[in-house]
């Protein structure tokens, strides 16, 4: 009898290792030894958005070291886009990303036409559109409550200005200079105008738009204006430092403004009068997406994040979101650690950023409107932001 157990033990050992010796060669199999990897990008690192990828593609060797081939092409202008596609697929490219959102159509269709080839779009809204594709995803983070705790930072400002009697609750009167009329840039700075009228309930806001994402010379000519027309904090959604650089000068000259800027730390252009910045951090999709590609399995299945289908985003409570350096020297007291708190309400739920007493209405349609005393949710189930209303009354939008 102890010989059958003998018996039986040692087939079941042989079992268990033969099982284990065709697990290992299969995840070998299914692990790719090396990976290239493309990146497109509308700019260079002259633009602060453009500069955070290549930063991010720069670091990753670090990361990877040999796993992976970093192929990057700079200032594609949409129309190209195709073609420098077709060429990382030439240079045998398994993982693309194309980082703005005009490429958004053609790399929809590469990915179409090449069913091998991973392709992640970054701030796209196409991936759930037909052809819901396997191999096309988009991400972005939920740059809103970036935008909601810079304008806290601001309102703060604000409310100290108005303390020392440097402003006065009639004339708390904001600006912000923003590329184009989307729901992106809509959605941006109304966010951050509620963090500003959070602590400054009579402020108001104009906003500039250049056209264009990047347009050094339109983005310093529009902050100048808004200056002018007295606009004691600029905001902004471009892709250039001239707003900051704006508000640099009209500071030196003894003019009582000051600057929130966007995807990078400012204070190196402006140490007097930036008073912080948000940014999103693209570093935890583009990581996890990579070995996913190494691995051989879906990214979304990697990817730590909310996920609609092949659409993935994430905000402050996964890091995708980052309020940048705060300017000790022009912030107002207690900056840091408001922010820190509204933070934790905005990861827990408890602080509703759009939301209040106002009438939003449709640049497009001003039959479409929206009443926030009911609250909107954005990215409820979706990467790229959705609101896209102007409020009435307290936000004017400037004839160029």
């Amino acid at each position: 009898m102890k010989r059958v157990y003998t018996i039986t033990t040692v087939v079941t050992l042989l079992t268990v290792l033969l099982g284990s010796i065709l697990q290992i060669t299969y995840t070998q199999r299914k692990t790719r030894a090396k990976l290239k990897v493309g990146f497109v990008y509308i700019s260079d690192q002259s633009a602060a958005y453009t500069d955070n990828f290549m930063r991010l593609a720069s670091s990753l060797k670090d990361t990877y070291g040999d796993r992976i081939s970093i192929y990057s092409r700079n200032n594609v202008p949409e129309h190209e886009a195709a073609n420098t596609f077709k060429d990382l697929k030439k240079h045998g490219c398994k993982l693309i990303f194309a980082t703005s959102y005009t490429y958004k159509k053609q790399a929809k269709i590469f990915a179409k036409n090449n069913p091998d080839i991973q392709v992640c779009a970054a701030t796209a809204d196409n991936a759930n559109n037909s052809p819901v594709l396997p191999n096309y995803h988009t991400f972005m983070g939920t740059i809103y409550e970036g935008r909601y705790l810079t304008g806290v930072a601001a309102g703060m400002k604000l409310s100290e200005l108005i303390s020392q009697h440097k402003a006065t609750t009639e004339t708390a009167r904001i600006g912000y200079v923003a590329a184009m009329s989307t729901p992106e840039v809509i959605s941006g700075y109304t966010a951050f105008f509620l963090g500003v009228r959070s602590i400054v309930p009579s402020a108001t806001m104009r906003v500039c738009y250049t056209g264009k994402w990047a347009d050094y010379p339109t983005e310093m000519r529009m902050t100048d204006h808004l200056i002018d027309e007295g606009c004691i904090i600029i905001g902004q959604h471009t892709d250039t430092i001239a707003p900051a650089i704006s508000c640099e000068q009209a500071a030196a000259m003894g003019r009582n403004v000051y600057h929130v800027g966007y995807n990078s730390n400012m204070m190196d252009v402006a140490p007097t009068s930036s008073i912080t910045s948000c940014s999103i951090n693209w570093e935890p999709y583009i990581t996890q997406a990579i070995e996913a590609c190494l691995k051989d399995c879906d990214i979304e299945s990697v990817v730590k994040a909310q996920k609609n289908h092949n659409d993935s985003w994430a905000g402050l409570d996964k890091d995708w979101v980052r309020i940048n350096t705060i300017n000790p020297i022009v912030a107002a007291s207690h900056t840091k650690e408001t922010l820190e708190t509204v933070k934790k309400k905005l990861i827990q739920g408890k602080c509703k950023v759009f939301q209040g007493n106002y009438t939003g209405i449709d640049p497009k349609d001003p039959s479409d409107t929206y009443d926030l005393r009911n609250g909107y949710e954005e990215n409820h189930d979706a990467s790229t932001p959705q609101f896209h209303y102007v409020l009435s009354d307290v936000i004017t939008i400037e004839d160029n």
